[in-house]
């Protein structure tokens, strides 16, 4: 477990609603902190799709549960308002790296974005927004070794989600067409990967997460919901049904 050490500030732009606070850990490496500023289930919801896109291989900004001390936020109002102290989730700072223009979302010679986009459907997250007039694509360019990084999924396993929306103005639409039938039996056998690792992961969150010292839930999420979410390729007669995309 990382313990923070300082806290630096909130974040100005492009992370969100939460404006996740820019802290340092014992580790010498900085972190992107969430807790009272998001809420339990968002953090769930950041854990189980930032592990699942980890353990299926795409390249995602390197998450931990970092510990926040009491001592560490006394005495500040936001921090003790906003923060608060106790198991938080961290999204380590990537470095260097810049955040993806509509240019660089284009081509896609090796295959990774449409990967991408189809884990965001797969999850129901609509939070990778970007027009030519801008947006949020919650995806950077990590300049070393070269590659794009997915990062923020607290919108994840979206009870609102909307086909409609997810289809006009995801960030990746464009490279739907890569989902053609040749590559279905693929596609399949790698979401069947990640449905797998959902009892692993969610035991891997911090029981404070879940309930509170009273026991009563303090996440919307379960892990049977979770299942069904994930189980949606196989039973889901729709999932695989392209639509015919129209400009945002």
């Amino acid at each position: 477990m990382i313990d923070i050490i300082a806290i630096e500030g909130r974040t100005d732009e492009g992370n969100g609603i939460s404006r996740p606070f820019r802290c340092l850990g014992d580790d010498d490496a900085r972190y992107f902190v969430k807790l009272k500023n998001a809420g339990y289930t968002q953090l769930v919801k950041e854990w189980i799709a930032g592990r699942l896109a980890q353990e299926m291989g795409l390249q995602a900004a390197e998450i931990r549960q970092v510990r926040i001390s009491k001592d560490l936020v006394a005495g500040n109002e936001e921090f003790e308002r906003e923060l608060g102290d106790g198991i938080a989730f961290g999204s380590r700072r990537v470095e260097p790296a810049e955040r993806l223009a509509l240019a660089f979302v284009r081509e896609d010679p090796d295959g990774v974005l449409s990967l991408i986009l189809l884990f965001d459907w797969w999850i129901r997250n609509c939070d990778r927004v970007l027009t030519e007039t801008g947006g949020n694509p919650n995806l950077l360019w990590e300049l070393d070794p070269g590659r794009v990084v997915v990062f923020d999924h607290d919108n994840a396993f979206d009870d609102d989600f909307g086909a409609t929306h997810f289809w006009r103005f995801h960030a990746l639409r464009g490279h739907l067409s890569a989902w053609d039938t040749d590559k279905r039996v693929e596609m399949t056998a790698w979401l069947a990967t990640g449905e797998a690792w959902i009892d692993r992961l969610w035991n891997e969150l911090p029981e404070e997460w879940l309930i509170d010292s009273y026991g009563d839930p303090r996440c919307t999420l379960d892990k049977d919901g979770l299942k069904a979410v994930l189980s949606s390729h196989q039973t889901d007669p729709d999932f695989w049904s392209l639509p015919t995309l129209t400009a945002p």
